[in-house]
């Protein structure tokens, strides 16, 4: 009798155990809805497309992400609003879940991001690359060189702070928009302007003066972009164990590549024909007729 008793007491804790085991893989497992954001405007990376009346939050991380999320039962909506400040401080409030290619060396200031969980490795190295007049490079053939002239980056722009900390070695000062940087650039104010080899290229694109324009080849530096869990959100633990295994994946990275891609392509396409600023066609114009009049004198 006492066996018996035992032997029943066995399967009762075994059926109990097996029970405990399948209501948490059910949690772990159950379907969740989360929000995740990104830089408004920080074309071709993440930007807002739309009007006022409709708009979208495009992202080259958001299509990798989402085929992580969906496989493991999350579905998540994109939210940005036009100001990354106000992103990153629904972050800190747990509001928003996930931060899509947030830099892990931007700790000072307001735009403290210690509310954050990296998930590493990095997605993405972004390249900050130089950009210059056709012709210029040449002037440039070491880091030595570079600080004998006169740079300009546009504060609009996203650095970590490592590479903001760099900039404090060079002759370099900021300006508030891309157009205001072209200006002094064309105007012969300023040597360069230094930024994301990506950003730079589709700014150029978007204002008509790319084929006026070199890109170095070789960054100087890099800027690692990471995926972000906010520590105050309620789902934290289970999207840092599930990103945390996904993200080493290389199909996750190469993903996030070819959406890069396709969305410089996108640009492209979308800005062909289009005329630069009238300051731009009046210094071209002004240089074409010193070179003919130089042309002249030599013939």
């Amino acid at each position: 009798m006492k066996k018996i008793s035992l032997i029943i007491a066995f399967l009762i804790c075994f059926v109990t155990h097996n029970a405990c085991s399948q209501i948490t893989e059910q949690k772990t497992n159950a379907y969740l809805k989360i929000l995740t954001t990104s830089y408004p405007d920080y074309a071709p990376f993440s930007y807002i497309e739309g009007d006022y009346a409709y708009t979208r939050l495009v992202s080259i991380f958001s299509q990798a992400l989402n085929d992580v999320l969906k496989s493991n039962n999350i579905d998540t909506l994109y939210e940005s609003s036009r100001d990354y400040e106000q992103n990153i401080e629904k972050s800190r409030s747990g509001l928003y879940d996930i931060v899509m290619g947030v830099y892990n060396e931007t700790q000072n200031g307001p735009k403290n991001f210690e509310h954050l969980e990296y998930i590493f490795p990095a997605i993405l190295q972004n390249p900050v690359s130089l950009v210059m007049l056709n012709g210029k490079q040449s002037t440039i053939s070491s880091y030595e060189d570079l600080k004998k002239l006169k740079g300009i980056y546009i504060s609009q722009e996203y650095f970590s702070d490592y590479v903001l900390e760099r900039f404090s070695d060079l002759n370099i000062t900021s300006v508030d928009t891309i157009k205001d940087a072209y200006e002094k650039l064309f105007l012969g104010q300023v040597d360069y302007i230094v930024g994301s080899y990506y950003y730079q290229y589709v700014a150029a694109i978007q204002n008509g003066v790319k084929n006026y324009l070199s890109f170095s080849k070789k960054p100087i530096w890099h800027m690692p972009m990471f995926i972000g869990i906010s520590k105050n959100s309620k789902n934290f633990n289970r999207l840092k164990i599930l990103l945390s295994k996904q993200i080493t994946n290389s199909n996750f990275t190469q993903k996030v590549k070819e959406e890069l891609k396709n969305q410089v392509k996108i640009f492209e396409q979308k800005n062909i024909g289009l005329v630069p600023p009238g300051f731009i066609l009046e210094q071209n114009s002004k240089t074409s007729t010193i070179e003919e009049k130089t042309t002249d004198k030599d013939n």
